[in-house]
């Protein structure tokens, strides 16, 4: 899906009509975050050590927010306030509601 020029990769469902309106949702623990190029490009605006995961807030290019848990063992030594990364969104996992009556 296209959103502002980012491309967020949901695995659609069968059930949904082409050009049908959507809203895409991603938990924290479903965005993978990694140095270098190979998805969504933003910048580490904080990181919180929260015990088991460590909160990263990224800012991506167009100004959204994003928010990413990243376990404390994998995350705590690798990522600094200032740097930039890459988010790669695990489609399989994407949260897809149809319509426009969200809440």
């Amino acid at each position: 899906m296209d959103a502002s020029g980012e491309f967020w990769p949901p695995v659609l469902k069968p059930h949904l009509a082409p050009g049908e309106t959507i809203t895409i949702l991603y938990r924290p623990e479903h965005i993978g975050v990694a140095q270098g190029v190979g998805g969504l490009a933003g910048r580490i605006e904080t990181t919180t050590f929260l015990g088991p995961v460590v909160r990263l807030t990224i800012k991506l290019a167009s100004g959204r927010i994003v928010i990413v848990d990243r376990p404390s063992h994998e995350a705590g030594h690798l990522w600094a306030r200032g740097m930039t990364v890459s988010l790669k969104p695990d489609a399989q996992r994407a949260v897809i509601i149809a319509g426009e009556n969200l809440p």
